[in-house]
């Protein structure tokens, strides 16, 4: 199982041990490096340190336009860096653990932005036309 969770202060990724595929690991403070060290719960394997929440947001967000490649997932417009948004799928209100999930966001334009959350925040699946 490939996933993420956020505790208060952590983003946790659990993906498949490189060394023995397994997918539960434990974490644990490590004060020396000032986060959360990661290894797999079966062999020990090291896998890297967790991301400090408060960097992993607009990390996540830098990420997600540049797999897009700057364009508007919905209506294709190629769009400048300060133009590209970053639309949470499923709300943060709803599902806070996914607030940094790459998974769980599209880059848009602002105008299909505005489109998507409409009057008053709800959600429309139609594409605004190209042209407007």
């Amino acid at each position: 199982m490939i996933g993420e969770s956020l505790t208060d202060e952590y983003i946790l990724r659990y993906e498949p041990c490189s060394s023995c595929g397994y997918t539960t690991f434990s974490y644990k403070l490590n004060l020396a490096n000032n986060g959360m060290e990661c290894r797999c719960e079966r062999c020990g394997a090291f896998l890297g340190y967790v991301q400090k929440k408060e960097n992993a947001v607009p990390k996540a967000k830098r990420f997600v336009r540049e797999r897009d490649g700057y364009r508007c997932t919905r209506c294709h417009k190629q769009l400048t860096g300060v133009q590209a948004q970053v639309h949470h799928l499923q709300p943060t209100w709803f599902r806070p653990d996914l607030v940094a999930a790459q998974s769980n966001m599209i880059t848009l334009c602002p105008e299909c932005h505005r489109h998507i959350h409409g009057a008053g925040g709800t959600i429309r699946e139609e594409a605004p036309d190209a042209d407007s």
